[in-house]
């Protein structure tokens, strides 16, 4: 594999100037867009080395995460390989791997979340499952997005437990 096909980011986090953990994406390109395929996790450079504890990962949100180190890739892939000069193919070709960097609106994917949901409710499948499985979650936190979901209006209200509530789509004027 080269350059164009895996790519790697690092970000600190939480904070983006100390850390204290900087965890290392490894990035691969599977059907023309780049999928995080795996992490590491250690402290800082700098940072207090201590032992690793379970409120560390648990304070790790997938949805930011990616979304700085998406950010990261896409600019490493910029200024390392992406010359202004060249309008060529080789251009061309980076500035496809540049445009196919993850991109994530706030710290969860909630309006492909909530795409997920209404297409599997309009075909008639569970929709929670459908959300579960897209993002590999667990029912609980796919049902919490779900109702974040609702709450920004990206889907209608329904009652508890029940499936629905799924907004039509806007009309386009003439």
């Amino acid at each position: 594999m080269g350059w164009h096909d895996e790519g790697w980011s690092s970000v600190p986090w939480p904070h983006e100037d100390n850390g204290p953990l900087q965890i290392d994406v490894t990035w691969r390109r599977m059907d023309d867009q780049w999928e995080c395929v795996g992490l590491t996790i250690g402290f800082a450079p700098g940072a207090r080395v201590r032992p690793l504890l379970t409120g560390d990962l648990r304070g790790i949100t997938m949805g930011a995460l990616l979304e700085r180190a998406g950010r990261g890739l896409a600019e490493d892939l910029l200024v390392t390989y992406r010359d202004p000069h060249d309008e060529g193919p080789h251009g061309t070709f980076v500035d496809s791997l540049i445009d196919a960097a993850p991109k994530y609106s706030g710290s969860r994917p909630l309006e492909e979340a909530a795409r997920i949901y209404r297409e599997a409710y309009g075909k008639g499948e569970p929709p929670r499952k459908a959300v579960a499985d897209a993002y590999g979650l667990k029912p609980g936190t796919a049902a919490k997005w779900i109702a974040d979901c609702r709450r920004l209006g990206l889907l209608g209200k329904t009652k508890q437990g029940r499936a629905g509530g799924v907004l039509p789509p806007e009309e386009e004027s003439p």
